[in-house]
């Protein structure tokens, strides 16, 4: 396997990494019977653009992967997702942005129930199961901007705008923006349904349920050596029983501090 195959980002700290998927032709564009202008190379990780008659290549543009239009959001997950995990794991902060014309799929990789974020979720989960070593505190929080103003999702008086600050330890920050703890992938996923739901929509010419905004969801992850005793407090929410709709009662809890003894610190951003 080539390094390129490989790609790890952990091991490229630091490093902004390009990912292309090419979606197919849509339903209309096949029945007038379109053609692609792109040629797609994915061990080259190439996009040529086509753009005569001869279909000959106009223009090569290079990234770090390319998906053709016939991969599934689990064969983009199976090389984009694990190697975003292990990187918070070992203390490393990773974005994952998805940036393109609207209509071309980016909520359906992200969003989707086999998308990205849904695969992320578990795929920590299922590690931190794994080590019996070390205890771990995991977060979310979910945000919005939109016209230029931010919205907590997490939040059920999410009309209050919020602010970003910066102070010299913690750094860039939103200030007020709800956290909480989670205690298995299902409560995430629970959470980031909630906020899904309170998305700002609005009608494009090319999208009826476009949602003109950004939005961010972040996964928080803390390691500590792993005590006899739990030191987080386990406070339940009362707010936040109306998002959880799994049958079963899980407890989601408002995020406490631990002692200062975290020796790896991780954030996933979708």
């Amino acid at each position: 396997m080539s390094k390129r195959e490989q790609c790890h980002i952990g091991g490229d700290s630091g490093k902004v990494k390009v990912f292309v998927r090419v979606r197919p032709l849509n339903k209309d564009e096949n029945i007038n019977k379109a053609k692609s202008i792109l040629r797609v190379s994915e061990d080259k990780g190439q996009i040529s653009l086509i753009s005569d008659t001869r279909r000959t290549a106009d223009k090569v543009y290079q990234f770090d992967h390319v998906f053709g239009p016939l991969k599934t959001n689990h064969q983009v997950c199976a090389k984009i997702s694990q190697p975003i995990v292990d990187s918070a794991l070992s203390g490393f902060n990773g974005t994952l942005m998805a940036y393109g014309q609207t209509g071309t799929g980016k909520t359906h990789t992200l969003m989707a129930p086999d998308g990205i974020a849904q695969s992320i979720i578990q795929k920590v989960f299922d590690q931190i199961q794994t080590d019996g070593g070390n205890d771990y505190k995991v977060s979310v929080a979910y945000l919005q901007i939109y016209q230029e103003k931010i919205h907590d999702l997490l939040n059920f008086n999410n009309k209050v705008e919020l602010h970003i600050r910066e102070k010299p330890r913690s750094g860039i920050f939103v200030e007020n923006l709800t956290e909480y703890v989670i205690r298995s992938a299902s409560e995430a996923l629970s959470l980031l349904a909630f906020g899904k739901k309170r998305l700002i929509f609005a009608e494009t010419k090319m999208n009826r349920t476009s949602s003109r905004s950004h939005s961010v969801f972040q996964l928080a992850i803390e390691k500590t050596p792993k005590k006899e005793k739990n030191v987080i407090e386990q406070i339940e929410s009362k707010h936040m029983k109306a998002p959880i709709h799994n049958k079963k009662k899980e407890s989601v809890v408002k995020m406490v501090g631990w002692d200062e003894d975290v020796i790896v610190k991780g954030k996933i951003h979708l």
